[in-house]
């Protein structure tokens, strides 16, 4: 998609942070998978709903999208963990101005403004709420404006509807940015269904957002959604505990470290991660205990060996949460050093974390709980109550989660700026390609900027270990593109910087992770002198990578000979890089249904319904067919 220059300049100029260095830009997401007719049956089959309604956005079907037996409609919102600040709990869904293949509403004029995403939920037999129950019947919902998107503008709204009997949507709230709401705030907003026309068989409510068509703007970020009848205007209580926040690192400042840097100092390496928990109960003070375990997944040559999940911590108490209150917590223990074989050219590192609470529990004089059946049932608190987090420990450095928010680009030509990276080892080692995300937005015709490898910010002769020109690729959303170095690999030692120089006044943004912190690391050079950024919070989504060394020709995604692995398997295998096309087939030649999804630099293959047999995969990358036997076993 392009968009002309002067929808980038408008949008530039609305989203430069308050200093003057970098410019953030909002990325597009990414259309769902197809559902097509099946998809669309299944939801019309669906019966409708009975009271309670409850949605937290903790779990879904689906990997961005809203559960599909809870809402008829949900394509155009994104679930994501990164967009909101301090959630009630784990998982929102997203508001902007791209529809659900991923597009702007409005392509030619970037300042046109209505209505964008919406959030339709199942039909709901509010016919069979007893008359006596009728007047407490009451939809509440937390919702937050921003959070780590892009702010709605004043009299921007987010905006809910019921239907009424005829089939008519009424509105019967607007939230409107008055300029005064907080970014990093969830609020509480509880509406009574008060009238007849709206106990049928078919009501439905809608979530729909108001404001710029044209492009991921004016976020809202929506959660914990919840109709019951038995309700007042204050009933913001729950007896749940929730997890609120994904797992931080494993790694202390890094999400991934190469291995063979972390296997030189595995304990130093390795960080207790933390999260945050969040009681969403008003009344009830609530002891919490918690599991915890690992998985080490070990990547040599072509076999893999996995520990199997192992038990760290198991109901270990984090003492008691009050009411209404959000508690970081940090588990007690790090992965065994024993599960790291140094051997391995690779590891993927498996956590989950659980939480131990009485949600659930029944009410005295049942369990010594405070969960009323009467009232929730089949409600099930528990499921927010789980996490799990992966890490990947390869060849490269990387700050980010792997997720970005936004772009974040320089806002001039002849700017430049470094990252610096501090390794995991005393000895010295080879730098061979750069990973970068460089999303899309706005001119997506070739650009080059100058890429350079630095020993020091004095701007020296020595300070220049390496400096080249590179082709900007953009790619989808999360996907890093390697840079080859076009010499003998650098040699860097301690700390190194990634540099980049802008030369032309075309905004090329790379991704920003706004969940991760290494701002501090990142410096600008404006007019011919270094400075350290201090403003703005997050990590460029830039990774070092290192190798053995040898001489790479050209700039470009090297080439590779991909294996698949384990082989045999049970349906479920992994390639060793991202082919551009796949094909899988019996030996009668008939094609076999398989899903991929990326990991890191590696692809996920699940075969739909694996029977044991012997089946050719045929892998197409740079320009050359490849054929693979690949066995499944019972």
């Amino acid at each position: 998609m392009r968009i002309s220059s002067l929808i980038i300049s408008i949008l530039l100029i609305s989203l430069t942070t308050g200093f003057s260095q970098f410019v953030l830009v909002p990325l597009p997401k990414s259309p769902p998978k197809k559902g097509g007719k099946i998809r669309d049956a299944k939801i019309k089959a669906l019966t409708p709903l009975l009271l309670p309604f409850w949605d937290d956005f903790s779990f879904s079907n689906s990997k961005n999208y809203p559960h599909d037996t809870l809402w008829q409609y949900g394509q155009s919102v994104t679930l994501n963990y990164g967009e909101g600040i301090n959630p009630p709990s784990l998982g929102v869904v997203t508001f902007d101005g791209l529809d659900s293949l991923g597009k702007p509403y409005n392509i030619n004029d970037p300042l046109a403004k209505g209505y964008a995403d919406k959030l339709i939920s199942r039909p709901i037999r509010l016919d069979t709420v007893p008359l006596n129950l009728r007047t407490t019947v009451y939809l509440s919902f937390y919702y937050e404006s921003a959070g780590n998107g892009e702010s709605p503008d004043p009299g921007d709204h987010l905006q809910v509807d019921f239907k009424n009997k005829l089939g008519q949507w009424e509105t019967i709230a607007n939230i409107a940015n008055d300029g005064t709401m907080k970014s990093d705030t969830f609020k509480t907003m509880v509406l009574q269904v008060d009238s007849s026309k709206f106990f049928h068989r078919d009501f439905q409510f809608r979530f729909r957002s108001y404001g710029r068509l044209s492009g991921p703007y004016d976020n809202w970020n929506l959660d914990y959604v919840y109709l019951n009848s038995g309700r007042t205007p204050t009933d913001t209580s729950f007896p749940d505990r929730a997890i609120a926040t994904p797992m931080a690192s494993l790694f202390n400042e890094y999400w991934s470290i190469p291995k063979k840097h972390f296997i030189t100092g595995i304990l130093s390496n390795l960080k207790r991660p933390s999260l945050d928990l969040y009681n969403l109960s008003s009344t009830i003070d609530q002891p919490l205990n918690y599991s915890y375990d690992v998985e080490v997944i070990t990547y040599l040559g072509n076999t893999t060996n996995s520990s199997g999940p192992v038990q760290l911590d198991d109901s270990t108490s984090l003492g008691d949460i009050l009411p209404l209150t959000r508690k970081k917590t940090t588990v007690d223990t790090t992965p065994p050093v024993g599960l790291f074989d140094p051997a391995a050219d690779s590891f993927r590192i498996k956590l989950k974390f659980g939480l131990r609470t009485k949600d659930n529990v029944l009410i005295p004089p049942g369990d010594n709980g405070d969960y009323d059946a009467a009232i929730y049932k089949p409600i099930n608190f528990r499921l927010n109550d789980t996490t799990r987090a992966e890490y990947i420990l390869s060849s490269y450095y990387a700050y980010d989660d792997g997720t970005a928010e936004y772009g974040i680009g320089l806002n001039q030509p002849g700017a430049r700026a470094a990252y610096r990276f501090d390794m995991k080892t005393a000895d010295p080692d080879t730098i061979v390609a750069v990973d970068i995300y460089f999303p899309r937005f706005g001119d997506e015709t070739n650009q080059i900027i100058e890429l350079s490898i630095l020993n020091d910010l004095k701007d020296t002769e020595q300070s220049i270990l390496y400096k080249s020109n590179i082709t900007v690729n953009r790619s989808e959303l999360d996907t890093l593109r390697r840079y080859q170095l076009n010499v003998n690999t650098i040699g860097v030692q301690g700390s190194f910087y990634i540099g980049w120089k802008q030369s032309s006044a075309v905004s090329i943004p790379m991704g920003w992770d706004k969940n991760t912190d290494s701002g501090d690391n990142i410096y600008f050079n404006l007019n011919g002198l270094w400075e350290q950024n201090t403003t703005e919070r997050g990590s460029i989504m830039i990774h070092p990578v290192f190798g053995r060394g040898g001489l790479v020709t050209g700039l470009h995604e090297a080439a590779q000979t991909i294996h698949a692995f384990p082989n045999p398997n049970a349906g479920i295998f992994y390639l060793n890089g991202e082919p551009e096309y796949l094909e899988l087939v019996d030996l009668a030649g008939k094609p076999v249904d398989f899903s991929k999804e990326k990991y890191d630099h590696q692809t996920k293959i699940e075969m739909a319904n694996a029977h044991p047999g012997i089946y050719v995969l045929k892998i197409y990358l740079n320009g050359k067919y490849t054929t693979h036997k690949i066995l499944v076993r019972p």
